[in-house]
């Protein structure tokens, strides 16, 4: 499947289910900049950097009467409520296509179906099992933690709420003997800002519930539900934890003004905070991962790994030339006790109200339509 179709299929599958319910007073205009940074930590991070591969993307949206366009220059997308409809646009190729509610949903229904195919085949579905027996078994549970802070902030004019949204996954393994051991999370820690005063796509949900679009929004809500069953079904686990994710995120409303969204790995029995994490909002991720390390908890944590090294080391200090202080090599430091892989930063910037007219809804005349062939060609 090409990039754009799994884009697209995404756009599908995971933003038209979950737009707003709610209908208000129709919008008189709205655009604003989003600014996306996608950060590395360690040597992956300093090389991407030294090729700017870390700078941040920069798009722009705008919406109005139930139209809601993005550009980021290279592509675009505007989406038609009322019509039931979605443009793509390809600014390098000079060309353009668009289709309809119902074929973003075949694409959606049939990349999922080609997904979950491809997940039975993995005993227990994914989050355990190995599809090869000879692998050893990987199981995950996982647990989730939203925290409502209480601290508010100005974007602007609009006034925004902090919620720090966690999610764990605690891994097992397999050892040689077949017992399944403690292997350390991967933890995903998002620090959102969400204002309920910026508009939202409640105008844009009233104009496409009025129009040709309301029934197929409907189906893909539907459809939506449909798949989260199908993960269950193929994913015990998963469907398990989308369920929880569902049910700790019930009463959360609004537009994300900023976030940061961090990926962190830890050690067995790793001891640490989220707030060490948070720390690190402003921080840079590139120097290495032990820059991403909390000062204080990080030191404690280095000296607690480095000890378990130490006391590793003297168990088999006869194969070192009998432990031997002055024979003995040096010790290499212990890896941290949890990292950072990695944090995407987003804004909305430069926002503002109705400065703007229908043509921005326009395509270039000099552009081509040229549909793909995953949706028959032209």
């Amino acid at each position: 499947m090409s990039i754009r179709r799994t884009a697209l299929v995404a756009l599908a599958a995971a933003v038209l289910p979950t737009l707003p319910q709610s209908a208000s007073a129709q919008n008189p205009g709205v655009t604003w900049q989003t600014e996306t940074r996608f950060e590395f930590a360690g040597a992956m991070g300093t090389l991407m950097g030294a090729f700017g591969g870390q700078e941040p993307q920069v798009s722009q949206t705008w919406m109005l009467d139930g139209v809601h366009r993005t550009d980021d220059g290279e592509t675009g997308s505007i989406l038609r409520a009322a019509d039931g409809t979605y443009t793509s646009i390809d600014h390098g190729a000079r060309t353009w296509f668009t289709m309809t509610f119902e074929e973003m949903m075949a694409a959606a229904e049939q990349a999922m179906a080609e997904a979950t195919a491809g997940a039975s085949g993995a005993p227990g579905g994914g989050a355990t099992g190995s599809a090869d027996p000879d692998q050893p078994e990987i199981q995950a549970d996982f647990r989730f933690d939203v925290d409502r802070r209480g601290d508010r902030r100005d974007f602007g004019e609009w006034e925004a709420e902090r919620v720090v949204l966690t999610m764990y996954m605690e891994m097992r393994a397999e050892t040689d003997e077949g017992e399944m051991q403690d292997a350390g999370e991967i933890v995903l820690v998002n620090d959102l800002w969400l204002s309920r005063d910026f508009p939202s796509e409640d105008a844009l949900m009233a104009e496409a519930m009025s129009g040709a679009g309301g029934a197929w929004i409907e189906q893909m809500r539907a459809s939506g539900r449909d798949m989260v069953a199908q993960v269950t079904a193929a994913n015990p686990r998963v469907g398990a934890a989308l369920e929880r994710m569902q049910e700790e995120m019930e009463g959360l409303e609004g537009v994300a003004m900023e976030s940061h969204a961090y990926v962190v790995s830890a050690l067995p029995g790793a001891e640490w905070e989220t707030d060490e994490v948070l720390a690190l909002n402003d921080a840079p991720l590139s120097e290495g991962l032990g820059s991403v390390m909390g000062d204080a908890a990080g030191a404690a944590a280095r000296d607690a790994a480095a000890d378990a090294a130490r006391s590793a080391m003297g168990r088999f200090g006869g194969l070192f030339g009998g432990g031997d202080d002055e024979d003995e090599e040096p010790e290499e430091p212990a890896p941290p006790a949890w990292s950072v892989l990695t944090r995407v930063t987003t804004r909305l910037i430069d926002a503002r109200m109705g400065s703007f007219g229908p043509e921005v809804f326009e395509i270039d005349s000099s552009y081509t339509e040229r549909r793909p062939d995953w949706l028959g060609g032209n």
